[in-house]
């Protein structure tokens, strides 16, 4: 079964989480039910030797499966580990109620526009327990973690490695908060930024693709996290007509005002799209 087939039979609000990891080594992807979380996510990497970790957030009504042909061919990092989530599926206003993958509900863009206060702080709380399991750093709290999560294993072998060697390393590495970069585009860009400045352990990065700040005016310089000191890349198309150059501006304002590692690239003649320079400038 390919792994639309398997997203189709359990559905996009299924509470077991689905790792695909995604080796070219196989065609077809292979699936393991891993632990109980209320995201289904795509994993990719090249080696079992991971330095760093990579957790990039879809757009509106996109998936994980829409960036992994950028991360799984085209930029081939050897060392870096990426974790794409896929949303879940709900009603979107600012598409008359259309349902589609979506972080939180849209009812328009725009530094003044109503927000989604509860599904970005549910979606946020969501991403940073993600983002807590991965920085687990001691072998013997992730086992303790494991003791009550029941594995069904798929598929057992990957290339020359069985699905249990590839946990029982992770178990064994623990990849540190510092080397965790969370990014995404659009609505996932917007949820990253604020799931990174809520977050309460230091991040390598964050990326912050074609986006905005959401729930902005409950931020200031003193109640944001940690990675206040964290670097920040923020991107934007100068031609975007849905996520505004101004509303692209005004976020790159408060964010100076809030963090001391902040950088913007505005790129002439690009509408709501990314430009591919950004990931190899930024990993």
């Amino acid at each position: 079964m390919d792994a639309p087939s398997v997203i189709s039979a359990t559905g996009t609000h299924t509470a077991s989480v689905l790792l695909y990891c995604c080796f070219p080594f196989f065609s077809n992807f292979r699936t393991l039910k891993f632990f109980q979380y209320n995201v289904n996510y795509l994993i990719f990497y090249l080696s079992i030797f991971i330095f760093l970790q990579v957790i990039f957030l879809h757009g509106l009504g996109d998936t994980g499966f829409g960036w992994s042909p950028l991360f799984q061919k085209q930029f081939q990092f050897p060392h870096i580990k990426f974790i794409c989530p896929h949303a879940p599926i709900m009603p979107v206003s600012l598409n008359s109620g259309m349902r589609m993958h979506s972080w939180f509900d849209i009812v328009g863009i725009g530094m003044d526009a109503t927000e989604d206060e509860d599904g970005i702080k549910h979606s946020a709380k969501q991403i940073k327990e993600l983002l807590t399991f991965l920085c687990f750093s001691s072998a013997c709290r992730v086992k303790e973690y494991f003791k009550s999560i029941s594995l069904s294993l798929t598929d057992a072998y990957y290339h020359m490695f069985s699905v249990q060697n590839l946990i029982e390393e992770e178990m064994r590495i623990g990849i540190p908060s510092h080397r965790i970069i969370l990014g995404g585009f659009s609505q996932g860009g917007a949820l990253a930024l604020y799931s990174s400045l809520t977050f309460n352990k230091r991040l390598a990065g964050i990326m912050s693709l074609s986006c905005w700040l959401p729930l902005h005016r409950q931020f200031s310089p003193e109640n944001v996290s940690i990675n206040k000191i964290t670097p920040i890349l923020q991107c934007h198309g100068e031609d975007d007509q849905l996520v505004s150059q101004a509303v692209g501006r005004a976020t790159a304002e408060m964010l100076k005002e809030l963090c001391s590692s902040h950088k913007i690239i505005f790129y002439p003649g690009m509408a709501h799209t990314y430009c591919s320079q950004v990931f190899i400038f930024f990993f």
